[in-house]
């Protein structure tokens, strides 16, 4: 046997990093050489700067959030190989993306130096209560799928003192083979009084299908109980509760069913190294994960084909655990394990493989080095051995299997904080086994912030001395975020909450959700947590790139970095050939703008230099050699939004078992609501003022006048709207809009009555397609500069009329006005309709274009309306400033974020200072700081701020 090691260190320089080779040894073996070696590293490294993957990392003023709240966030736009600041992308999108996967809203952010903040508004008109998902991205990320993409789950809160509580408990029962759920229900009012003798309608869905509908009554203790049978497999499962007998409709409660039946235990082996071998010692990691996705504990025992126990496990920590055994040859083996309602149950283990390779390491606590066994079982030859971290290698080595294992110590010196990926080639590059190793130098940045007094009051000011250093204790210039909150209305999960640091080197490498990340950078003073992220690594799979893909033929990437915001297009002739020099102009009124450009050999333009603020409006417009626009077509590169796969995690709502934390937040946000916010010290809150203005369409042909209707979206919405088609704006702006169905068939008086209708708004003889559009159950007619659609189209059914609502855009009309109720659509049934139309069955829909010429929108060859997204830039998070005449205003202060700083930058002494006032709450804050040095090294820290009693 020989191994023969070339080793590297990463040395860094500002945002670079070399490899040196520390020690060679002499190589005798014959099928791989040196030469291979380099050149095998050569090729790794070559992909890893080709795909400059970048990693990204959010934080945030706190975990949850109510409509009408803003969210706060910071982020960190870092390259994956040294964690610098990414030279890659000066552009990045954030989108808030509610649980049926619909984006509610999409930013466009600068970044500067891998750094960019912002915030979103959580508008009730576009955000309602629910489970939702912050995502962050760049284009250039877009080339990985969905493997570096940031995602953050986030449930957002609509809080009413109407509101109704509910603690639910959820038992299953087996009765002559069929399985019943038991929900006890118990529902209170917001001031904790029980909801008695309340009428219910109670559904319990699973997805689409209801498995089980009643109408009860709430007991005397606000009580109901709901048993079902339970089907399989179960998808979604939540029990819809809504209050009948009353007015309004405000006590409707969707609460989750949680199901987590033992016989559904997704148990699964992972052999380290990736297989069993027979004859050769196996260390093997397993994960049980329950019905609902989330951790079970199990414990049980291997057999094998003769039932003789091999041997025993039981989970550690969230799931996972690890054992060792010998696999023997032609053996099968399968686990057994007792679940919690005693029934036993089987599971197979990985096959036993004759032949083949295994690769182990193992890492005691506080060592320097790891120890590194690779053997061989009916095989021999020369093999590579590549270790990498974030896609850099940082060791290799040749090694000859000659029958016996091959055992050696690799220093971790060589490798940076972090994953460690450990690859086994065989002669012909193709991997064999691969395993991964966290590996902890402690050399994080060390965060230190000293509130300038040992307490404070109410409304009193907090001053923090910040002081930054490295592990060496040298100050350090970096930027950083923080976040204050109280711990009376935010809960901070220290274990489950992400950090740059369990995000940046642990989660953003693995597939799959990590329970918990925090809880693996505690304090490990006996090793167990190490052990503990061990098992994790053993048994969670790797995102980056396989050896498949590192050894291809470079590709070009898919998605372009976007560097800055840049205007790409061509202009073609009628043959949809280039159009070479010509000149293209680009103006804009509002940012006063005048360009031009000119198209090279491939017809392509640019326009640089440009940001795009507020809501950008620019108009291209090119031409030929002889300065025509004629026979000419010019295209602009859209932004295209990429189809991200749906989160499947259900959130649960704040009135599902609450606590006292989470009720003093809602109280706490019905409050500032009411109060609107008005921490302006002394002086008199003004009353609320509604303005109540008529919005006014100008050029409308709306015969109720612009403005009268029952639906009015103007110019200002359409012009946030953007892209969104006529289609998408209808149906989240207007309540009830849906794909309906004429009864077209048949002799009785319904058919003969939407036949009537269906040739009305069409303007059609004889109705050929029954779907259509209605809002409620009024067919609706579309009316384009007053020019009703039919008018100009040959429309014979649904895919006439959806063709163009979904073909035009917001950006092409002025406005948008729909007449449902009498009091608007009387003037629109002309004297010779039929005697059986009513006004109650027709919704007349005017669109007002730009263009103003009805239906057939001109288009101007060689021209191009141009409506990017725009630049979101931060805004200033309000804080109070309290002074000895204002400090005793009766206007309450309960806010949940205390302060929120989003770019503190440190000196060259490592030292920065802010300042903020408390609310008039007691008890403590939690101040969480986290940032880089831009060098490559992140720190977050976290600490109590103490308030007085008053």
């Amino acid at each position: 046997m020989t191994l023969i090691t070339l080793s590297f260190r990463q040395l860094k320089f500002g945002a670079g990093c070399l490899l040196f080779l520390l020690w060679v040894k002499p190589v005798w073996a014959q099928v791989v050489t040196k030469t291979d070696m380099v050149k095998l590293t050569a090729a790794a490294d070559s992909f890893r700067n080709r795909s400059a993957v970048e990693k990204l990392h959010c934080q945030f003023d706190k975990p949850y959030y109510a409509v009408g709240d803003t969210i706060w966030f910071k982020a960190y736009l870092l390259n994956a190989a040294y964690l610098t600041p990414s030279v890659k992308s000066g552009i990045m999108y954030v989108e808030l993306v509610n649980d049926s996967n619909k984006v509610v809203q999409r930013q466009m952010l600068p970044v500067a130096n891998g750094l960019s903040w912002g915030n979103i508004g959580l508008d009730p008109k576009t955000v309602v209560e629910g489970g939702y998902t912050f995502r962050a991205y760049t284009n250039w990320m877009r080339n990985f799928g969905e493997t570096y993409v940031f995602k953050q789950r986030i449930y957002i809160a609509s809080p009413s003192a109407n509101n109704w509580l509910v603690n639910t408990r959820f038992s299953l029962t087996r009765e002559g083979g069929i399985e019943k759920g038991k929900l006890k229900l118990q529902f209170n009012q917001f001031n904790s009084r029980p909801a008695i003798l309340k009428d219910l309608e109670l559904n319990v869905l699973d997805g689409p299908k209801t498995w089980y509908k009643s109408k009860v009554q709430t007991k005397l203790d606000g009580t109901v109980d709901v048993d079902f049978t339970l089907k399989s497999p179960v998808k979604k499962l939540a029990l819809i509760a809504q209050e009948t007998g009353t007015a309004d409709d405000t006590h409707k409660l969707i609460i989750p069913v949680n199901i987590s039946r033992p016989e559904n235990i997704d148990l699964q082996f992972m052999p380290e190294g990736g297989a069993l071998v027979a004859g050769l010692p196996a260390h093997v990691g397993f994960k049980a994960i329950g019905e609902d996705g989330k951790a079970v504990n199990v414990e049980g025992a291997v057999y094998d084909s003769h039932q003789q126990q091999i041997a025993q496990f039981k989970t550690v920590h969230k799931g996972m655990g690890a054992f060792d055994m010998m696999p023997a040859a032609g053996e099968v083996y399968i686990a057994k394990v007792t679940l919690q309602n005693g029934v036993v149950k089987t599971y197979s283990l990985p096959v036993v493989q004759n032949s083949g390779t295994t690769l182990k390491i193992t890492q005691s606590v506080a060592a320097d080095s790891l120890v590194v066994t690779i053997a061989g079982a009916q095989v021999n030859g020369s093999y590579y051995l590549i270790g990498q971290a974030n896609g850099v290698v940082c060791y290799g080595a040749i090694v000859n299997l000659e029958g016996i294992p091959v055992k050696s110590k690799i220093p971790t010196a060589g490798f940076p904080t972090g994953i460690a990926r450990f690859t086994l080639l065989n002669a012909a590059r193709q991997p064999l086994n691969e395993r991964m190793i966290f590996i902890n130098h402690n050399d994080f940045l060390r965060i230190d912030a000293k509130p300038d007094k040992p307490g404070y009051g109410a409304r009193d000011s907090i001053g923090m001395q910040i002081n930054i250093t490295d592990k060496n204790g040298q100050p350090v210039q970096g930027s950083f975020s923080m976040a204050v909150t109280d711990d009376s209305q935010v809960k901070i999960d220290s274990a489950g909450t992400t950090s740059i640091i369990s995000n940046l080197l642990l989660t953003s490498d693995l597939k799959g959700t990590v329970e918990e990340p925090g809880y693996y950078f505690r304090q490990d003073a006996d090793g167990s947590i190490q052990q503990q992220l061990d098992n994790l690594l053993l048994t969670q799979g790797w995102v980056g790139y396989n050896w498949s893909n590192i050894l291809a033929m470079a590709r070009q990437p898919v998605f372009n970095a976007e560097k800055e915001f840049i205007i790409n297009g061509q202009v073609t002739n009628v043959f949809n050939k280039p159009v070479v020099n010509s000149h293209v102009l680009l103006f804009s009124k509002k940012p006063p703008l005048l360009m031009d450009s000119v198209t090279n050999k491939g017809g392509s333009f640019s326009f640089r230099n440009i940001i795009p603020l507020d809501t950008p409006y620019y108009m291209l417009q090119a031409r030929n050699k002889r300065g025509k626009s004629f026979n000419i077509d010019l295209k602009v590169d859209e932004f295209k939004p990429p189809l991200f796969a749906m989160v499947s995690e259900t959130a649960t709502p704040w009135y599902v078992n609450s606590d006292t934390i989470t009720m003093n937040y809602i109280k706490g946000s019905i409050a500032n609501k009411t109060a609107k916010d008005n921490y302006q010290g002394s002086g008199h809150i003004l009353k609320e003022v509604k303005i109540t203005a008529k919005k006014f369409i100008k050029d409308s042909q709306n015969l109720n006048g612009p403005g009268n209707a029952d639906v009015v979206i103007d110019e200002k919405e359409l012009e946030k709207a953007g892209k969104k088609t006529f289609l998408d704006l209808l149906k989240e702006r207007v309540e009830g809009f849906h794909e309906g169905a004429f009864l077209l068939m048949g002799s009785h008086k319904r058919a003969e009555h939407d036949n009537m209708l269906f040739n009305f708004v069409t303007d059609l003889n004889r109705g050929s397609d029954p779907i259509w559009y209605f809002i409620h159950d009024r067919a609706i007619k579309l009316i384009i500069d007053g020019v009703p659609l039919s008018k100009v189209y040959a429309i014979t059914g649904f895919r006439d009329i959806n063709d163009y609502l979904t073909t035009h855009s917001a950006e092409d009309v002025k406005g948008i006005e729909v007449n449902i109720t009498s009091k608007y659509t009387m003037k629109y049934i002309p004297m010779d309709a039929p005697a059986d139309l009513s006004m109650a069955d027709v919704a007349f829909v005017e669109i007002t274009t730009r263009a103003g010429s009805g239906p057939v929108m001109p288009y101007t060859p060689g021209t191009y309306l141009y409506k990017p997204m725009p630049f979101s830039l931060p805004k200033q998070f309000y804080q109070p400033k309290y002074t000895v005449k204002n400090k005793d205003t009766a206007a309450k202060d309960l806010r949940s974020t205390i302060a929120w700083y989003p770019n503190i930058i440190t000196d060259k002494d490592g030292k920065a200072s802010v300042s903020f006032y408390s609310s008039d709450r007691a008890g403590t804050y939690t101040l969480i700081l986290e940032g880089t040095d831009i060098n490559g090294n992140l720190g977050s820290y976290r600490r109590k701020i103490i308030l007085s009693k008053r």
